[in-house]
């Protein structure tokens, strides 16, 4: 009999994505510092696809979509760093962010 995935497991799991992996999904034109509002699910359920296995998205299919959205966030929160560590990247004259003290 196979183990149940609890969403607290998934939750715990959470990864920090690659470069590589947040490449690749920029290259399918789903950035997150780019996206629409018609875009945000798009994006969400493309991060999660990454992050977890088949079995656990599986999962994440039966849960209220808030909790997918919740998960995104913690991924997000790991890969990009918190709204306070982004707010301290400031662009230089190429247009590439830098950050600042």
């Amino acid at each position: 009999m196979a183990k149940t995935i609890t969403f607290d497991e998934l939750k715990e799991k959470c990864p920090e994505l690659t470069r590589k992996q947040v490449k690749a999904l920029r290259d399918r034109g789903l950035h997150v510092h780019q996206m629409t509002i018609n875009q945000a699910e798009d994006v969400r359920d493309a991060y999660l696809e990454i992050a977890f296995s088949d079995d656990e998205n599986a999962v994440l299919d039966e849960l209220p979509n808030s909790r997918a959205t919740e998960l995104f966030k913690i991924i997000l929160s790991k890969t990009h760093g918190s709204p306070d560590q982004e707010k301290n990247l400031s662009t230089s004259g190429d247009d590439t962010q830098t950050a600042t003290e």
